[in-house]
């Protein structure tokens, strides 16, 4: 079994967001010099493209005619205009099974179709709202997560949904993600701090706890890219040693993601993931990190060498049993596509791919270890958020016709249903 522990399964139009677009806005204007006029008639274009179903070939033709393909990937735009969160999971499936093995599969090694191992993936859902955001962009996340939900009745066991907590919302984040974890419908938890929330929120202390209580796994964005609030400082929201510190006193286990990558400003920056460093040493049964959107293990830039041996250097200590394998699907598709990814961190790490894409996913996500490194024999922990997921999918197996509709369970649950 191999675990990508990050991955998307939204789409556009569930997405896009007034809070979404004013990002979109400022990251056209930072990331291609255009104005700001400029950038929200594009983003205003982008969105008149989607909801009017004239999809993905009416995008992709606007944005090469805009000038913008650098930064939008065809295989990015395709999947974000799929109609539906169930599209995105079979073309996340079909992608990764590379028409050489059966869907829930991934041929392994690269190379050799006749071999195949089980995937497992996260679905992290996003929530991007702010104070401001009407009743209409409120309610898409309503329907993103009943869809995501149903992902995992689709693909038993292979589709792991994370409920996103955003404290913008109020009281209501909190009650959803409850529920989420006592009903069993997510396994986990996300956070995206940079959209306008940090460590000393009043409500982190109780997300902490609820967590805690149902020992659900935390995956949080951590890196000075991706989306984040009106204020250019957000970013600086994620600094990991801040939210180390927030549960050193809660039985919690959380994923700095993609490292701590640090480049917004054109120049590489390693404060971040030596934080993380130090923090998974400290900590080393909480505090965990993955290896997610580092595109430039693909593309070969000029830091990419160095950051390779950096790699195999963290690898080689203790804090190397922290390190987890994840994509960011399909937002890493703007600028590779998932099976390179995996081929090249495979390549990177060598043996030590099957630590993080497995045994190091595994502990994380809530499992005991199996009979054998790398079996598909693990149970969840007693208690754990993975354990009640299973109960929720053993209510859906009879009755339901979406069940295994994507695939057949995973063989880690198949006798647990």
């Amino acid at each position: 079994m191999r675990v990508d522990i990050h991955a998307h399964f939204f789409t556009f139009s569930l997405f896009l967001t007034g809070a979404a677009e004013a990002n979109l806005r400022e990251r056209l204007v930072r990331d291609t010099h255009m104005s700001s006029a400029a950038a929200k008639t594009v983003v205003t274009l982008l969105k008149a493209i989607i909801e009017t179903g004239v999809g993905q070939s009416g995008l992709w033709q606007f944005l090469k005619k805009i000038g913008v393909v650098d930064h939008f990937a065809e295989q990015f735009v395709t999947t974000g205009c799929l109609p539906s969160i169930s599209a995105v999971a079979d073309a996340f499936f079909d992608g990764m099974s590379a028409g050489q093995v059966a869907r829930g599969y991934v041929p392994w090694p690269p190379g050799v179709g006749e071999t195949a191992e089980e995937l497992v993936a996260t679905a992290l859902m996003m929530d991007v709202v702010d104070a401001s955001s009407s009743q209409a962009d409120l309610d898409k996340f309503a329907v993103q997560y009943r869809d995501t939900v149903l992902q995992a009745i689709r693909y038993p066991g292979r589709v792991l949904p994370f409920v996103a907590f955003n404290p913008l919302r109020g009281e209501l984040a909190l009650k959803t993600v409850e529920y989420a974890l006592d009903a069993g419908e997510c396994v986990g938890v996300k956070l995206y701090p940079s959209l306008g929330y940090d460590a000393n929120e009043p409500a982190i202390d109780r997300l902490l706890a609820i967590c805690a209580a149902y020992d659900a796994p935390i995956i949080m964005h951590c890196n000075d890219g991706g989306f984040c609030g009106p204020n250019e400082l957000d970013p600086d929201k994620c600094f990991p040693g801040n939210w180390g510190a927030a549960v050193e006193n809660y039985d919690v286990r959380i994923d700095f993601a993609h490292f701590g990558e640090q480049n917004r400003s054109g120049a590489y920056n390693t404060v971040w993931r030596d934080n993380i460093c130090t923090l998974m040493a400290a900590q080393p049964e909480k505090c965990f990190t993955d290896l997610s959107y580092q595109s430039h293990m693909v593309k070969q830039t000029s830091h990419s060498a160095a950051y390779a041996n950096w790699l195999r250097g963290v690898m080689a200590e203790p804090v190397g049993d922290n390190v987890l394998f994840g994509t960011d699907f399909f937002m890493s598709c703007m600028e590779t596509d998932v099976l390179s990814y995996w081929s090249a961190m495979a390549a990177v790490l060598g043996p030590d791919f099957d630590r993080v894409s497995q045994g190091n996913a595994m502990r994380f996500l809530g499992f005991e270890p199996p009979s054998a490194p790398g079996a598909d024999d693990a149970l969840p922990r007693r208690d754990s958020s993975l354990e009640r997921h299973v109960l929720y999918l053993r209510g859906k197996k009879k009755g339901n016709p979406a069940f295994a509709s994507g695939a057949q369970p995973a063989s880690w649950i198949r006798n647990l249903l």
